[in-house]
C-alpha cells in the first residue's frame, strides 16, 4: 500500500507509486491511503492525482559580505601655470649655484575599483504548522 505523506512533506505528487520515504511495507500517515494496484498505469496522466500540503516554515542562512579595493596605474597632468619662487645665488665653492622653486597644480587620475565577494553558510529550518490550506 502506498500512503500520501502531507505531514513532512511541503509539495507533495503522487508520481508512479514513488515516495521519497524508504520504509518497506506500509507507510501511516493521517491521509488517505491508497493500494499499490491503483496506479497500475502510471504513463496516462488522467490516472493520476495531485494533492499539496502546505508548511510554514522561516529559512534563515547566514551571509558575510566582504568588501575589496583594486588600485590601479595613476595618471597625473598638469593644471595652471607653474610658480617659481626663492630664486637665490649661493656659493658653491668657489663659484656660485642657482637655487629656486618650483611650484605646479597638477591632478592625479587614480583609478580605484570597488567591489564585495558575497558568501554564503549552511541555511537552517525553523517548521511551523502543516495543513492542506494555503498559507
Amino acid at each position: 500500500m502506498v500512503t500520501q505523506i502531507t505531514s513532512s512533506i511541503s509539495r507533495y505528487h503522487r508520481t508512479c507509486c514513488k515516495t521519497s520515504n524508504k520504509t518497506s511495507g506500509n507507510i501511516k500517515s493521517k491521509s488517505k491511503s491508497y493500494p499499490a494496484g491503483d496506479t497500475a498505469n502510471c504513463k496516462d496522466p488522467a490516472n493520476t492525482c495531485s494533492k499539496f500540503a502546505y508548511q510554514k516554515a522561516n529559512v534563515t542562512v547566514p551571509v558575510m559580505v566582504k568588501p575589496f579595493v583594486q588600485v590601479g596605474p595613476a595618471n597625473s597632468f598638469c593644471c595652471n601655470t607653474p610658480t617659481i619662487d626663492n630664486f637665490q645665488f649661493k656659493p658653491h665653492g668657489d663659484k656660485q649655484i642657482c637655487c629656486f622653486t618650483i611650484s605646479q597644480e597638477i591632478c592625479v587620475e587614480i583609478p580605484v575599483q570597488f567591489g564585495a565577494q558575497v558568501c554564503s553558510g549552511e541555511p537552517w529550518i525553523d517548521c511551523h504548522e502543516v495543513s492542506l490550506k494555503p498559507c
